[in-house]
């Protein structure tokens, strides 16, 4: 059995060690593409919504390096930064590719919701729309698929994320693979998943908290004292930076954390 209350302490532990390893990787990694990402959501309209949205998904890719190196850090952390480093860049396009399966099966279990608008005629375009604006009418019997399909979907969203990608970034770092790293994290979470769910979803919890603290308080702050600042103002970039700083401390976190329950995973199932 996997106590968690145990992980924690051990990734503390693990954070407070090595420190001066970690934080190089998620500033360069992390710390610098979120806070540009975070620059350019704040940004609004000033950037063309085609290419930031480029930029910020070109971003996601150091930033899914840093969260391998970082979780192979926390594995081995005798090994050193080093060998973390070539581990995250030896399983980089492994991770990235399993990842790309977890989201491509969602997207298609997402379908018959879209198809099934096309089909009764919806114009997808307006009703996704975020101008103001009238929005195309749904029958109440497509309204109540899309609504029990929907929910459906969730809950197997939800499902394959706690069962299948929670572990993936430890486990692509131990041992490498793609399908057999999906299978092996979908073995692994087995037992432990509600506990994995209450995590997830603790620290979603205090991430955004803490994001959406950073973003009214200094923003509304730095509106106040400059109500005639630009978009790329220096309240603007503070604010970005400090969004920046709690998604790394969040990504860290769980990196390493998700590293010390695959070790304990593996210890029990060993044990066993």
């Amino acid at each position: 059995m996997v106590n968690m209350g145990n992980v924690w302490d051990r990734t503390t532990e693990f954070l407070s060690d090595n420190l001066g390893a970690v934080v190089p990787i998620a500033l360069l990694t992390i710390f610098v593409p979120q806070s540009i990402s975070g620059a350019i959501k704040l940004a609004g309209a000033a950037v063309a919504p085609g290419l930031g949205q480029a930029i910020m998904l070109a971003l996601l890719l150091p930033m899914l390096w840093g969260q391998l190196a970082i979780a192979a850090l926390a594995l081995r952390p005798d090994a050193g930064r080093s060998v973390a480093q070539s581990a995250a860049t030896r399983h980089f396009l492994r991770y990235l590719l399993a990842i790309l399966i977890l989201f491509a099966v969602l997207v298609l279990l997402f379908l018959p919701i879209v198809l099934a608008l096309v089909a009764s005629g919806v114009d997808l375009a307006a009703l996704t729309s975020a101008t103001a604006g009238p929005k195309p009418d749904i029958s109440p019997a497509m309204a109540g698929f899309i609504g029990l399909y929907g929910l459906a979907w969730l809950i197997l969203a939800v499902f394959v994320s706690v069962r299948f990608s929670t572990l993936l970034v430890a486990v692509v770092a131990a041992e490498g693979g793609v399908v057999a790293a999906l299978r092996r994290s979908f073995a692994l979470s087995r037992g432990i998943a509600w506990k994995l769910l209450g995590v997830v979803l603790l620290f979603g919890l205090v991430v955004g908290v803490a994001s959406i603290a950073v973003t009214s308080v200094f923003g509304t702050l730095f509106r106040f004292l400059d109500p005639s600042a630009g978009p790329f103002s220096i309240g603007s970039i503070i604010v970005a930076i400090l969004g920046g700083l709690v998604t790394t401390a969040y990504y860290v976190v769980q990196s390493s954390f998700m590293a010390k329950v695959y070790l304990a995973a593996t210890s029990a199932r060993e044990g066993v």
